[in-house]
């Protein structure tokens, strides 16, 4: 039975994990940005109609 690797360097994860969690970062970055773009569209939406 083969131990399971704990120790958590960046040398445990290939080049593609790396790749993957930095646009995975990118994406959530993008989609934050987005609602919030949104929302204050709505917001302003909002403040005209009163």
């Amino acid at each position: 039975m083969n131990g399971q690797n704990l120790d958590w360097k960046n040398s445990s994860f290939s080049a593609l994990d790396v790749n993957n969690q930095k646009y995975k970062r990118l994406a959530l970055a993008s989609a934050i940005f987005f609602l919030s773009v949104v929302g204050l569209l709505i917001y302003q939406i909002m403040q005209g109609v009163k």
